[in-house]
């Protein structure tokens, strides 16, 4: 298993405090977003008359289960996890999170209507939160991941070779395949996910060497005395 946990952190206990602390507001956050899936999937046409195809509707309710188990099965696991740096770790469990959830949310902007979807957004969440949990050459994978398989989703649909899925009632018309439109959206969504990571992965890092740096100063003034 590869090395995730930086030398001055492996026996920083604030560190895994930390990491242990963002995995659990992941893990609550996510139940918000499954009850807010099946809130959309079976009110929207009552409210905002918006009316999703049987396959939307039985594609978004799945992954909605889906994600509610897995959740429950991350809850369960983060509570045995133990700070040590050379066994799978409250960071792997944060790796992991990370994967089922771009999965989930991709397949979801996809029965959403990809480039037409109103949950593009949502992979803001997601980025900011793997950026303060997760080192950077991980969440700039995951960042270069999410971007070309966006690409690829859009590209495919522009070119009528993936089926494209359309919300009746949130655009008039589909414009998956205004050149102008998909292409901005593209540009635009790869722009915002590299800079948030760029950010808030640094702001993160400064954030964990400030309190490194801050302990051993109280070690050694604790010393000195």
């Amino acid at each position: 298993m590869f090395e995730l946990v930086p030398e001055w952190a492996s026996h920083y206990e604030e560190f895994w405090l930390t990491i242990r602390r963002r995995n659990l507001w992941f893990i609550k956050l996510r139940y918000g977003a499954a009850v807010m899936l099946l809130f959309s999937i079976f009110f929207s046409k009552f409210f905002l008359e918006i009316e999703f195809s049987k396959v939307q509707q039985n594609s978004i309710t799945s992954i909605t289960i889906l994600i509610l188990f897995y959740n429950l099965a991350f809850h369960t696991l983060r509570k045995y996890l133990k700070h040590d740096a050379k066994k799978f770790n409250p960071l792997h469990l944060s790796i992991l999170q990370m994967i089922f959830d771009l999965f989930a949310l991709m397949s979801i902007i996809y029965f959403t209507g990809s480039v037409e979807s109103p949950l593009l957004l949502f992979f803001v969440i997601h980025m900011i939160v793997g950026s303060l949990i997760l080192p950077g050459f991980v969440i700039y994978t995951f960042a270069v991941v999410v971007v070309l398989a966006f690409w690829g989703i859009t590209v495919g649909e522009y070119y009528s070779i993936i089926q494209h899925h359309h919300i009746l009632g949130y655009l008039p018309v589909p414009i998956h395949q205004h050149f102008n439109f998909v292409l901005a959206i593209n540009i635009t969504f790869a722009f915002m996910v590299f800079m948030i990571v760029l950010i808030a992965n640094k702001v993160a890092n400064q954030l964990y060497i400030r309190e490194q740096q801050l302990l051993e100063s109280i070690d050694k003034i604790n010393a000195a005395e």
